[in-house]
This record gives structure tokens, sequence and C-alpha cells, in this order.
């Protein structure tokens, strides 16, 4: 077995890796300039910025709760509200949305609403008091202390 070295030496062979090299970095800055043109144009299909902006005050309202609970007035199972779930999931993360309703150790629910309804009748019929009403269909309930 033979130890062999090849050494590239010469002006040609580190002219041709620096050309190549240039050439790679203009067509990444390239790529990436008509990425974000593209971007840009699109826009924001889903929503999700807006929905980040509507959940943003939850956090410092709840003192950063690790577990909140969830709900919305769109038909159970239905895509509307595993949607209306999902996007309301990643705008509030890392707190985690639990959806049941039972659950009696969740301290902060989350209303998430399509339209205007009486925010502080919904929360006397599910044992919440209303501590927020954060516009835009976000509403913030405290589970009531059993006494």
């Amino acid at each position: 077995m033979s130890d062999t070295k090849v050494i590239v030496a010469g002006a040609r062979p580190i002219a041709a890796l620096a050309i190549a090299s240039v050439l790679a970095m203009g067509a990444s800055i390239e790529y990436f300039g008509l990425i974000e043109k593209l971007t840009q144009q699109s826009g924001d299909g889903y929503r999700i910025g807006v929905q980040v902006d509507r959940f943003a005050p939850i956090a410092a309202r709840t003192g950063g709760a690790a577990r909140l609970g969830y709900f919305n007035d769109r038909e159970k199972g239905s895509v509307g509200a595993q949607a209306a779930l999902s996007s309301a999931q990643f705008a509030l993360a890392p707190q985690l949305l639990i959806v049941d309703q039972e659950r009696k150790d969740i301290e902060w629910w989350v209303g998430d609403f399509t339209a205007p309804r009486e925010f502080v009748k919904i929360g006397d019929v599910l044992g919440m008091s209303l501590a927020a009403d954060l516009g835009n269909g976000v509403v913030l309930y405290r589970r009531r202390v059993a006494k």
C-alpha cells in the first residue's frame, strides 16, 4: 500500500477555484434575493402573522403559564375548528393549549371567536370569569375557584 499525496500547485488551479467560488457566491445571493421577492409577493396566505398578533397579549396576562385552556366557537371536529386550534397553538407556543373544558386544573382559558358574543355569559356557563376581551375575537377567561 502506498501513500500517494497529490499536491496541486500553481496559479491556474488556484485561479479556477477562486472563480468558481465567486460564481457560486453570486448565484447564492441572486437565489436568495429571488426567494425574498417571491415571499413578499405571496404574502401570508394562511394569515399566520395575524394570528400571532391576535394572541400576543396572552402570555403577559397569564404570567407565562405553561398550559392554557382553549376553546373556539367553530363546529366541534370541523376542519375550521382544527385550523383555529393549530394556528392558536402556533401563535402561543411554547405555551400548550388544552382543549378539554372539564379540566379543573387549568386556570387560564383562551376563547377564540369568529364574531362578537356575550363573552361574560359564555364564561358564566363554563364556570369562568372574563379576565379580558383582547379584541379581534380573542377573550381571556380565568377559572373560578370552587368555594
